[in-house]
């Protein structure tokens, strides 16, 4: 199999649950902006962030140095080492977080009140973090894929029970998103068998320590991955308040459609550089890669914009109008954002994982500089501009520390792509309102997509 042929059918398969998956939660969250207000949805999106936050802290992302280890192990003993040393790491630091928050709690220094259920996401979430890293590394990419779609469709109906019809509110949902991480993990530790994996004989220190000289620098890296992503969330919280922190977590929810549809690459090209740095020369291919990839962002985001007056006109509650002006800023973060997550792969694959947490921290200053300095003045626009802005300095400075080892160079192609973006961004503001033109925008745009990545369509819908 060729090295695009790998390539394609990993994002296939990924990509088959992903869509689904993505498909149906976004259908989900449509509802929920309905049943919850403003300030219970912005609450809850606060909560999930800071979830996402320890994730990487009590893991020590050691999920990425199983994954990374595993994944060329030659013998399935060394494989087996690997994966169990990870987990009890990962069973350790979890312990440890939760009687450190039991603690807190007694002595009145954390509320009480989201407490369980908080905890139940989290631990939920941490192992289901953890259990897709040990998926990727069996190459178990099917039950990948199914392990997403079951936890979408699981965290539907209960969101539609427990909100709904129960009205729990803001506890139900989080309690619908934990059960449904839970009940994900054990589709993957019974399908796979995880105790075949797991041998208490190969936990070792030398290997620990092993795993955590390589992951220990993905921390900071994930931390402030974090902060480039959603500390904006906890500012406009501080200082705007939790209504207006609603209105832009509806506003990255646009964007998001394109993050998803890139984090399924994400996951195929970690995987498959990788193993073609196994193979030997690479840097030519990266370079096809990077411009095609950068070819299908551009045009998928100009798809997405020209559409954005769909979903604000007839899907999200009229309350999250106002966070539709926001798109094109965050939409063009996610292209530079996905841009360095295709650097930071490759950054993984040759083991400088020190690399991606210099270039994410530099990110992550910058957010936070021009969040702070901007909030007061020109509101949620700040947290776009900021996010746009570091992702921006954080992929431009990626690209520029790789350059003795690749040299990245834009295609015509990806050049005219870049112009015709930078149209559908004006178009967005300029034909606001014009119902007519806002359609025929729209066609324009699916139009242009289908011509420009005919090709790669084609090759991938015969998957």
């Amino acid at each position: 199999m060729s090295k695009s042929d790998a390539l394609v059918k990993n994002t296939f398969m990924l990509s088959i649950g992903n869509i689904f998956s993505k498909g149906i939660h976004f259908v989900l969250i449509v509802f929920v902006s309905r049943w919850l207000s403003t300030e219970a949805y912005g609450t809850f999106d606060v909560i999930s962030t800071y979830v996402t936050l320890l994730l990487p802290v009590l893991s020590l992302s050691t999920g990425e140095a199983m994954f990374r280890f595993s994944v060329t192990a030659k013998a399935k003993e060394e494989k087996s080492a690997y994966i169990t040393n990870g987990f009890f790491l990962v069973i350790c630091n979890l312990t440890i977080c939760m009687v450190a928050i039991g603690i807190l709690t007694s002595i009145g220094l954390l509320s009480a009140s989201l407490l369980p259920v908080f905890l139940f996401l989290l631990m939920a979430q941490l192992l289901n973090y953890y259990l897709q890293a040990f998926l990727r590394a069996i190459k178990m990419l099917k039950l990948y894929t199914l392990s997403n779609i079951a936890f979408t469709v699981i965290v539907v109906l209960l969101s539609a029970v427990l909100v709904h019809l129960c009205g729990y509110g803001l506890a139900g949902l989080i309690c619908a998103y934990a059960a449904s991480y839970m009940a994900a993990n054990m589709l993957i530790v019974c399908t796979t068998k995880l105790w075949n994996y797991i041998s208490t004989a190969t936990i070792s220190k030398n290997v620990i320590k092993q795993m955590i000289r390589y992951s220990l620098p993905l921390v900071p890296n994930d931390v402030s991955w974090w902060v480039l992503n959603v500390s904006d969330r906890q500012i406009i919280l501080m200082a705007l308040g939790a209504t207006f922190n609603g209105i832009y977590a509806i506003a990255n929810k646009i964007p998001s459609l394109c993050t998803s549809v890139f984090g399924v690459f994400g996951v195929s090209w970690q995987q498959n550089i990788v193993e073609q740095m196994e193979q030997g020369e690479w840097g030519k291919y990266a370079n096809q890669v990077y411009n095609q990839m950068t070819v299908v962002l551009l045009t998928l985001c100009s798809g997405i914009l020209s559409g954005t007056f769909i979903f604000y006109s007839y899907m999200f509650d009229a309350k999250y109008a106002s966070g539709m002006v926001y798109t094109p800023i965050l939409l063009t973060a996610i292209i530079f954002s996905s841009g360095m997550q295709f650097f930071g792969g490759i950054q993984i694959a040759l083991k400088k994982t020190a690399e991606n947490g210099i270039t994410t921290v530099v990110g992550a200053i910058v957010n936070l500089a021009i969040d702070l300095a901007l909030i007061r003045f020109i509101g949620l626009y700040a947290a776009a501009v900021s996010t746009f802005v570091a992702n921006l300095v954080a992929a431009l400075l990626r690209q520029y520390r790789l350059r003795k080892i690749v040299r990245f160079r834009i295609e015509a192609r990806t050049f005219w792509c870049v112009v015709l973006y930078g149209y559908f961004v004006m178009s967005f503001y300029l034909l606001k309102n014009n119902v007519i033109l806002e359609w025929m925008n729209l066609l324009l745009a699916g139009i242009i997509f289908a011509a420009i990545n005919y090709r790669a369509v084609r090759a991938f819908l015969k998957r």
